[in-house]
């Protein structure tokens, strides 16, 4: 690979770890002639691509897309366009790492001391997509950074990223779908909903919490499909004799998104951010992933002991339909680390 030194009116002073399976490299880079030269992060397509091409027309849609939110755990585009033939993209540059390399460094001191909160910040992420009528369709573990400044995941990868409002520009022969994690609803021929991306992200939270991940084995090809039984019989973390403790709700959270029926997951992550907050189920949702599950459920409370409920829960409860305090709470974590 030619190092580059400069691409367009950026130039690179680093090349930074791309996650496993990425498409972009990424490079540190100072826009050419800014007054404040700021530093910022730089994401290249490795492909060259004709300007006509249906991929180009795609992701200039989706980083549009990104352009409008604005939330501590999705990365944030401040410029993207098409140079050399190659499509990029800028955003903050942040000193982050894959999410799979910051977990194996901490193993169980993450476990024991962040799995909760992270899972909190991937949870209102997903929330936030949601609320905007976006969906993100191929979340994974490689789909995330960890910005270890401040210990904040984000989601940086939405390279398949839709507007439920409008009609969907992936155009056809362009490939959208993971080829290794995929819900059992997921086809070449689907390409997911909110409940999708529900199931994708307990996914996600159920290797945070286990260190396994229940759709890849370990030569990371997918899991037969719920079809088989195999995935109907997903223990809950609780039951794999771990070293450290899930806390209750997030099980409960976990196995509801990984039910095989989709209309009885959450109906969208703003739902399931609602059960993390409150433990209050909605109705429409099932017990969990297990063969055993029934359907539609009561409203019910699964409020764990005072002792054992996490700290953040607890200073949360009274924010469950005021999403700006969330993103303030995680704001001043992120205050918080800075002044140590």
């Amino acid at each position: 690979m030619v190092k580059l030194v400069s691409f367009g009116k950026y130039s690179l002073f680093g090349q930074l770890e791309a996650p496993e399976g990425s498409i972009f490299d990424r490079y540190a880079a100072v826009r050419q002639g800014s007054k404040e030269r700021e530093k910022v992060e730089l994401r290249v397509y490795r492909n060259p691509v004709d300007k006509k091409s249906p991929l180009v027309t795609r992701f200039v849609h989706e980083l549009k897309l990104l352009k409008q939110l604005n939330h501590p755990n999705i990365i944030k585009v401040l410029e993207a366009g098409y140079h050399d033939k190659k499509i990029y993209f800028a955003t903050p540059l942040r000193p982050s790492i894959s999410l799979d390399s910051y977990v194996d460094k901490k193993a169980k001191e993450f476990r024991q001391k962040e799995l909760f909160l992270f899972s909190e910040a991937l949870i209102d992420a997903v929330a936030r997509l949601h609320e905007k009528q976006f969906v993100h369709r191929t979340l994974r573990v490689t789909s995330i950074l960890v910005d270890v400044k401040h210990k904040i995941p984000y989601i940086a990868d939405c390279s398949a990223l839709r507007d439920l409002r409008r009609k969907s520009i992936t155009g056809v022969g362009v490939p959208h779908l993971s080829e290794v994690v995929a819900a059992p609803e997921q086809d070449s021929d689907v390409s997911g909903d909110k409940r999708t991306d529900v199931y994708l992200l307990s996914a996600v939270l159920y290797w945070l919490a286990t260190d396994f991940h229940p759709l890849v084995d370990v030569q990371g090809v997918q899991k037969m499909k719920h079809q088989s039984g195999e995935l109907k019989k997903l223990a809950p973390p609780s039951e794999l004799r771990l070293e450290h403790e899930i806390p209750e709700r997030l099980e409960r959270a976990i196995m509801c998104g990984l039910h095989p029926n989709p209309q009885e997951r959450f109906a969208d992550a703003v739902q399931m951010r609602g059960f993390m907050l409150t433990g209050q189920m909605p109705t429409n949702v099932g017990v969990g992933g297990n063969e055993e599950s029934p359907g539609a459920v009561e409203v019910r409370n699964s409020d764990p002991p005072e002792k054992e409920e996490p700290p953040a829960a607890a200073e949360t409860k009274d924010k469950v339909t005021d999403r700006n305090k969330i993103i303030d709470a995680i704001s001043n974590r992120v205050e918080e680390n800075e002044r140590k």
